[in-house]
């Protein structure tokens, strides 16, 4: 990270970039499937499970990525950080944050608390932060 000053990210940079990572995942998981089903057998349900494999892990483990930067955050400036020791997000703490995606607004509702953190950021002991 850089000698900037980090602040907590704001939730709407927050939201645009799970939106590029979401899209990346799925753009991936889609590639792969649609590269697979052209050389496997037509009644083969790899290319579906490679493309879901693709997604959910991609979305797992993204933000554990690029010293605590998912593909989004990193287009988005910001940064997962261990909330004690600040250091970037570990791709298990990546799986523990995302893993609660799976939650959907239960999730995301906790994003609107002054600490700007979501259920799964408590669980992972993260915060997100963007440079100033």
């Amino acid at each position: 990270m850089s000698e900037r000053s980090l602040v907590l990210a704001p939730i709407g940079k927050r939201f645009s970039a799970q939106f590029i990572d979401e899209a990346l995942a799925f753009v991936g998981g889609y590639a792969a499937l649609l590269l697979l089903d052209k050389v496997m057998p037509s009644d083969s349900s790899v290319p579906m499970l490679a493309m879901w494999i693709i997604i959910i892990g991609y979305t797992l483990i993204a933000d554990g990525m690029f010293n605590g930067q998912s593909v989004g955050k990193k287009i988005m400036g910001m940064y997962v950080v261990d909330t004690k020791t600040g250091e970037p997000c570990t791709y298990m703490q990546s799986v523990m944050r995302n893993i609660t995606f799976l939650l959907g607004i239960f999730d995301v509702i906790f994003i609107v608390g002054s600490d700007r953190r979501r259920l799964g950021d408590c669980l992972a002991s993260t915060k997100v932060l963007i440079a100033l």
